[in-house]
């Protein structure tokens, strides 16, 4: 670890953004698609202007809640999909992290496994699902780690 220079809170934090504003760009695109073509359907077979009959229009709002929630199944896993095949990959980072100029590396400065990606990558899930503060552990320990960095052994450190 001597050799390598740890990237700071303040560059994760822009790298983590910039990942969020594009994956969330790239899923809002995907839902705007399905949904519409869902929408559009509601509205030719009359869900929307009153003409379908309650249970019509029951079966129609049960179906696009099953839609929704095969999207956001489908939405988790992609995000955790690109997280753990980008960390694992030869660029050792996600586009942000990239952007950043930063990368994820074992503790003694080797490349990912996938195995270890998705470790790192699931505990960072879940952590990001519940609170904030596993990130903000960076803050407060020497070698910059969040919660999702000690589970994986990982560090970010720059790439320059």
């Amino acid at each position: 670890m001597e050799n390598l220079q740890l990237a700071g809170f303040g560059k994760r934090l822009v790298a983590y953004l910039i990942d969020g504003i594009l994956l969330s760009i790239v899923l809002g695109i995907i839902l705007s698609v399905f949904f519409g073509g869902i929408f559009a359907s509601m509205a030719g077979s009359g869900a929307l202007d009153g003409t379908m009959t309650e249970e019509e229009t029951a079966a129609t709002a049960v179906a696009a809640t099953g839609g929704l929630m095969l999207f956001y199944f489908i939405s988790v896993v992609a995000v955790i999909a690109y997280e753990v095949l980008m960390i694992s990959s030869a660029r050792q980072g996600t586009i942000g992290k990239i952007a950043m100029k930063i990368k994820v590396v074992k503790e003694d400065g080797s490349q990912l496994s996938v195995t270890d990606a998705i470790i790192r990558t699931i505990v960072k899930s879940l952590i990001s699902g519940i609170c904030f503060i596993g990130f903000l552990i960076t803050l407060f320990n020497k070698k910059e780690q969040s919660l999702h960095d000690m589970a994986g052994k990982t560090l970010v450190v720059s790439a320059e």
